[in-house]
């Protein structure tokens, strides 16, 4: 054992034990020649079995290759085989030197870079206006870097009109077109990686490696949705019809890969697009543009559009003819949205409060590099970035894993995105009020383990910040904060930790470091979040693998995960064109309705509608039930999981057919969701009397106005009607951000079940150092 431990003082043991238990590994495995040196001498049989496996070995010689594994290169173009499976486009390997050399290319071409001026681009004409705006780069705060013009009202209506002239045309061209054309358009991207990784340096300060993930997650975007389109559009039984004109927003953290998605998602289901770029991202944006013209997307159908802020609430926003918004914003500005639109349909995606608890099983080293990673990355501007962590007792007042966690964060390189060892770089913008707060004011209790200060030569470049002694009325600990701060919490236990993470309005990415699976158990089964994860960092989701978003205040909308398989339904109006075939038994639940059902007026019609409806419910929740890993990744777990939702309102009234709404509880007991049912009494109550389901399905009695007010009061969370809502009721949705879910009733459950369960992602990193445990026999796919 002293032969393969290295020498460390008593103390830091721990640093040395993973080494250890790697060499104790060797030495007993029976196949490993190091668990027989004891017997290993001439003559010996463990001597004569070496020899014959050194003999046969030398059989297979001529089949060993003398190539590089490791063959990357970027400064070699390599166009993509065509395959029917999607595959993660890999990142750059940067421990070849012919791509550290690309890397340092790219950062010379950016330091000596100077945009041209950017238009706007309406009616298929690029339009230079008087009125521009300056756009900045964060690396380089006192110029003015970049002029973008700006649309005035006149060109945002002939913006409009041309988008929705050219619906049909958009409509109307075949889905194998449009997956052509798009499948163009990301091999633009991979062709243009280097100049996209200087765009995105100089326009919102990512580094290099961070630019390279992003521009990688672009290229997923496209090519998994297309992927993914036509096993969409092969039920039959669905008539598929697209929204129309869709208005995209991007985030602030990640514009290229966001609008990628966005984009060729809205234009691969066949509608227009008007993109309007942020104050902090036009440049990226309009390149990205640029990219899917070259590719022969027509300028009709992706118009580029930017424009005051003001304007664009005053104009776009409220516009009755723009059928759909989908942005990345924070919460205060969606409801703002929410209102201008009078809840029309959009779809946000938000930040969240991200916790990461720590446990006294924890692997405390690995630990803090996960910590690290999530909290400064990018400076802590991503959506799922950690600004909260949550210490079990004794790893609180564990002063070593203490003074790790500030010597890690200490040493983080603090600079320009031109340097290529920088990880925290420049903010893309001058911190607000809150976040101003956050990096220079403590509450009672709080201490700075780490305190955060500014670059003399760059206000927007922060080091980072650690409190010590947050509390769960702490200003940090509810407030949504984009920027290198991170606040430590004390837990007596695992329970109250998960307590402490839960009270939160957000529900968007969580992560737990434990290596106890009784902890994981618990931990899955009680935490509120999107995106789950175990013993991983819990930032950078890739498409595919871990479909990204959440739930309560993290997303407004569909709650349809980007980068996952519903994510193109955000763009589509779904219709029932046959009755599907697929059918299973029901439960005892759905049986007492349907003896409810039989005693009505009905056609055979009607009742045919109702068990290949019900049927189907039970056919798909069989399927969607059931954890999925469409990946296996070697050492790394991405479950794919369904879960009911809670909450969830029926209301009913003299005008809602009563078979639809019958069908909409069978959906929701089918998946085990809580559904409440509002009704207003009529006449028709004379011939089905809600009172007589109880209690298989609660239901309350209330007039119109009293249901108004309870929409208005905020306590209805997801609103299901079976016929269009009147505007009365989207305006009262829109002050208490309520959803409302008006489509038509589906027979299909594939679709219509989604409205009463949510998505989950769990990430479970599961190999210690490489040694995969009990899963080392499965097979298994590399990490790209």
């Amino acid at each position: 054992l002293k032969l393969f431990c290295p020498i460390v003082f008593k103390k830091d043991f721990h640093l040395a034990s993973n080494f250890l238990l790697g060499k104790i590994n060797d030495v007993t495995n029976s196949e490993n020649f190091s668990s027989r040196l004891d017997t290993l001498f001439p003559g010996s049989k463990s001597w004569d079995d070496e020899l014959d496996h050194f003999h046969q070995s030398l059989k297979h010689i001529d089949q060993i290759s003398t190539l590089k594994k490791q063959n990357q290169d970027r400064n070699i173009l390599l166009q993509k085989t065509k395959t029917f499976v999607f595959e993660n486009e890999p990142i750059t390997d940067f421990s070849i030197k012919s791509n550290i050399n690309w890397a340092k290319n790219i950062l010379e071409k950016a330091k000596n870079y100077i945009p041209e001026d950017i238009p706007i681009v309406i009616d298929n004409n690029k339009v230079y206006s008087k009125d521009i705006e300056i756009g900045k780069n964060p690396s380089l705060p006192d110029i003015d870097y970049y002029k973008s013009s700006l649309g005035n009202e006149a060109q945002i209506d002939l913006a409009i009109k041309t988008a929705k002239k050219n619906e049909k045309f958009c409509k109307n061209e075949t889905i194998e077109k449009r997956c052509e054309i798009l499948k163009a358009a990301s091999q633009k991207i991979r062709e243009n990686r280097a100049f996209l990784i200087q765009n995105l340096i100089v326009d919102i300060g990512k580094n290099l490696f961070e630019a390279d993930l992003e521009v990688s997650d672009a290229i997923d975007a496209i090519e998994y949705h297309l992927n993914h389109v036509l096993d969409i559009f092969s039920k039959k039984d669905i008539k598929f019809e697209p929204k129309g004109t869709i208005l995209i927003i991007p985030a602030n953290s990640f514009p290229l890969s966001t609008m990628a998605e966005a984009i060729s998602s809205a234009i691969v289901t066949g509608n227009t697009v008007l993109l309007k770029p942020r104050k902090e991202n036009t440049l990226i944006c309009y390149q990205l543009a640029n990219l899917f013209w070259q590719a022969n997307v027509p300028k009709e159908f992706l118009q580029f559009l930017h424009s005051y802020n003001d304007l664009f609430e005053r104009k776009i926003i409220p516009d009755n003819r723009i059928n759909s918004v989908m942005i990345s914003t924070s919460v205060k500005y969606v409801r703002k949205l929410l209102k201008l639109r009078e809840n029309k349909d959009i779809i946000a995606t938000t930040g969240g409060i991200n916790a990461i608890i720590v446990t006294a099983t924890a692997d405390r080293e690995q630990a803090i590099l996960s910590i690290i990673d999530s909290a400064f990355h990018f400076s802590g501007q991503k959506f799922s970035s950690a600004s909260i962590l949550i210490l079990e007792k004794e790893v609180y007042d564990d002063l070593e894993f203490k003074n790790n966690l500030k010597d890690a964060a200490k040493n983080l390189k603090i600079g320009s995105a031109y340097d290529l060892t920088s990880t925290i770089t420049p903010l893309t913008k001058k911190p607000d009020i809150e976040l101003s707060k956050a990096l220079s004011e403590l509450d009672t209790n709080e201490t700075w383990l780490l305190k955060p200060k500014k670059d003399l030569n760059n206000p927007n470049l922060i080091t980072p910040g650690i409190k010590y002694g947050t509390q769960k009325d702490s200003f940090t600990k509810n407030q949504e904060l984009y920027g290198p701060i991170l606040s430590v919490m004390r837990a007596d236990n695992l329970d109250h930790a998960i307590e402490i993470a839960n009270d939160s309005k957000y529900a968007l990415a969580a992560g737990l470091h434990s290596l106890d699976p009784r902890e994981h158990l618990t931990w899955l089964s009680n935490i509120e979040a999107g995106n789950l994860y175990i013993n991983s960092k819990i930032t950078d989701a890739k498409i595919k693998r871990q479909p990204f978003g959440g739930y309560k205040k993290s997303c407004f909308g569909s709650g349809y995960k980007s980068g996952g398989e519903n994510f193109l339904l955000n763009f589509l109006n779904l219709r029932q064109k046959t009755l599907p075939l697929e059918k299973l038994p029901t439960s005892d639940w759905i049986n007492s309705l349907s003896k409810f059902l039989e005693k009505k007026p009905l056609s055979a019609e009607e009742l045919k509608l109702w068990y290949a409806s019900v049927g189907n419910y039970v056919y798909h929740w069989q399927r969607l039930s059931h954890d999925t890993d469409y990946n296996k990744i070697i050492g790394q777990d991405n479950i794919h999981r369904y879960v009911a939702r809670k909450n969830i309102t029926l209301r009913v009234t003299k005008n809602s057919s009563h078979l639809d709404a019958l069908r909409v509880s069978a959906a929701a007991l089918t998946c085990n969701a809580n559904l409440e049912i509002s009704y207003t009494n009529s006449k028709e109550l004379e011939k089905f009397n809600w009172i007589d389901l109880l209690p298989v399905l609660p239901n309350i009695e209330e007039s119109e106005k009293a249901f108004i007010k309870r929409v208005k009061g905020g306590n209805i969370e997801r609103l299901r009607l079976v016929e269009k809502a009147s505007k009365e009721l989207k305006r009262a949705a829109a002050l208490s951000e309520t959803y409302i879910i008006d489509a038509p009733v589906l027979a299909n459950g594939r679709f219509e079940l989604l409205h009463y369960i949510k998505e989950i992602s769990i990430t479970y990193e599961y190999h210690r150092y490489g040694n995969l445990g009990i899963k080392e026999s499965e097979m298994r796919k590399p990490i790209t």
